[in-house]
């Protein structure tokens, strides 16, 4: 019986590998399960991954869900998942044992999110995501799935980059990157041209395309080309889609350029690997922090301006009518007062004047000192909700 048709929690209280006691299920997915288990005798627990029984059945099945294990322990990097045993279930499913993981996806942490992350959020995930895609590079593995259902932002703060089940090494990715029935490997909106069509792929720069979409619907919650199948985006891929800083407005132009370039369709013209992407953010990212630097007068003003616009929304009180008193006769003036009238009025405004022209100065003045001195944007983030296990 496929897994995904059995009941919930078929496997619960099963034996896998004579040693872990599996306890409950955490997701499925369409090649396989993911279980967390205990060890019988001293109480650590793991993730267990288990392919579905009828993929169990074909050899290069099998073969492609144990590489996982063997590329992805192949790069070095703690943001990589851990795979620590394979073997095979008594109803002769493979398995994989592998670190069990405290967080949420960075799909279900965008969504609860109204679908779209803040800028230095979005920056600074995908940074992480470039640093582990940069050390997975110089190992010449090539990931081919990278999307946001495959990162998890763990209870601790770490980004871990999962799933290396389509993963392949550089060297051999033009040969693997189509399957038997001539449909590319991947996931449909993080695949790029080449992965389409499967010809002449180029190795780590389909991973830069897919983190260049992915990076493009967490800032702006949609994805760069619109598409419903294969057929469609491949259609899709003729046109360019607008810049981030078109579509979404006040997002930094030169950031806007770096994510462009990983979406250009002829992979030559794209960044050559992760590590060559992720220092080309870093440098647009400095760029961005000096131009606000250099200019705090213009974060004053603006500041200056949403204060004026508060203060103009704020209701009004009502003024109280007042009983209309008869009039008075008009009383002539001396000319001792006559004159010295207007020198009075002219104090009280030149006062009032001088008054509103200090606050304002002051108020400039402790703007600008805030520009420049806490002009760092922040990538902190609260710390996501527990969806998996503990580690404990």
């Amino acid at each position: 019986m496929h897994a995904e048709l059995a009941p919930t929690g078929v496997r619960v209280g099963t034996l896998v590998g004579e040693t872990w006691r599996i306890e409950r299920r955490i997701g499925t997915g369409g090649m396989a399960a993911v279980y967390a288990a205990r060890h019988e005798r001293n109480g650590g627990r793991v993730a267990v991954k288990v392919l579905h029984p009828d993929a169990s059945c074909d050899p290069e099945a099998v073969r492609r869900f144990r590489r996982e294990g063997y590329l992805a322990n192949a790069v070095n990097h703690p943001g990589v998942v851990r795979v620590y045993d394979d073997g095979v279930t008594a109803d002769g499913s493979a398995f994989l044992i592998m670190d069990l993981l405290d967080g949420e996806t960075l799909e279900d942490h965008r969504t609860a999110r109204g679908g779209r992350l803040p800028f230095d959020r979005a920056i600074a995930v995908s940074r992480d995501v470039l640093e582990i895609l940069a050390a997975t590079h110089r190992e010449g593995v090539v990931h081919r799935d990278v999307k946001p259902a495959n990162v998890f932002l763990t209870r601790s703060g770490q980004v871990k980059l999962l799933d290396f089940g389509i993963a392949t090494m550089a060297r051999s990715a033009t040969a693997a990157s189509r399957t038997s029935t001539g449909a590319g490997w991947g996931t449909v909106h993080f695949m790029a041209p080449e992965q389409i069509t499967g010809d002449g792929a180029r190795g780590s720069r389909v991973d830069v395309w897919a983190v260049g979409v992915m990076f493009y619907r967490l800032v702006s919650g949609q994805y760069p080309f619109a598409a419903k199948n294969l057929v469609e985006l491949a259609a899709a891929y003729r046109t360019r889609p607008p810049t981030l800083d078109r579509r979404v407005p006040g997002f930094p132009a030169g950031i806007a350029r770096v994510i462009d370039r990983a979406l250009t369709c002829d992979p030559e013209r794209r960044w050559a690997d992760a590590g060559a992407m992720l220092r080309a953010l870093d440098l647009a990212e400095d760029d961005a922090l000096r131009t606000t630097a250099m200019n705090p007068a213009a974060d004053a003003a603006a500041a200056w301006s949403s204060v004026t616009l508060a203060l103009a929304t704020v209701p009004r009180l009502p003024v109280p009518v007042r009983q209309a008193e008869p009039p008075r006769p008009p009383r002539a003036l001396s000319p001792r007062s006559a004159t010295s009238a207007a020198p009075t009025h002219h104090g009280h405004r030149r006062l009032v004047l001088g008054f509103l022209a200090l606050s304002i100065a002051t108020f400039l003045s402790s703007a600008t000192y805030c520009a420049s001195v806490g002009g760092e944007p922040s990538a902190t983030a609260a710390a996501p909700s527990i969806v998996v296990g503990s580690n404990r």
